[in-house]
C-alpha cells in the first residue's frame, strides 16, 4: 500500500513520508526519462529536469503514476518513425487526474426548525407593543394581521 493512498492524499503525509514518497517518484521519473535523454545532455540538466518532474508528480500515488505512464505509452503521440514522443510531466499528471473518480456532490441537509404553534392574536398585540412601543401599535402603524392590497385575497 502506498503512503499516499490515505484519504487526504499527499498533503496529509508527514514530512518524512513526503520525502520517502518523493524519493520513489524520483526513481520512477528517472526510469521514464532514461529512454528519452541523449548522451550529450549534462548531468546537471538531467537532475534539474527530474526535480521539476518530481515536484509536478508528487501529488500522485505510485499506482496512479504507473497507470498514467502505461496509458501514455499505449496512446501517446509518436514520431513519423513510430517512436514515442517524450512526454512532459504535465501530460502524465493530466492523464492521472483524468483517471481519478469525480467527487460526488452530496447536498447539505438543512436542520429542520421545530414546528411552532401560531401566535394568538392577543399575544401578537403584546409583542407589537413590546417591540414598537405602545403609541405606534395603538395608531395602527403595526398590526398583527397581514395587510391586503388590491381587494380581497
Amino acid at each position: 500500500m502506498n503512503e499516499i493512498d490515505r484519504p487526504a492524499g499527499y498533503y496529509a503525509l508527514t514530512s518524512e513520508q513526503k520525502q520517502a514518497h518523493r524519493g520513489k517518484i524520483a526513481v520512477r521519473v528517472r526510469a521514464i526519462l532514461n529512454q528519452f535523454w541523449r548522451e550529450d545532455v549534462p548531468d546537471a540538466v538531467e537532475a534539474m529536469e527530474r526535480e521539476a518532474w518530481v515536484e509536478t508528480l508528487a501529488p500522485l500515488s505510485h499506482d496512479e503514476l504507473l497507470a498514467a505512464w502505461v496509458e501514455y505509452q499505449r496512446t501517446g503521440p509518436r514520431s513519423e518513425r513510430g517512436l514515442l514522443i517524450k512526454p512532459d510531466a504535465g501530460a502524465l499528471y493530466r492523464i492521472a487526474m483524468d483517471r481519478r473518480p469525480r467527487p460526488s456532490i452530496v447536498p447539505m441537509r438543512r436542520a429542520q426548525e421545530p414546528a411552532r404553534a401560531p401566535v394568538a392574536p392577543g399575544r401578537a398585540q403584546e409583542i407589537i407593543r413590546e417591540v414598537y412601543g405602545e403609541d405606534r401599535a395603538e395608531r395602527g402603524f403595526v398590526t398583527a394581521e397581514p395587510k391586503r392590497f388590491g381587494g380581497e385575497a
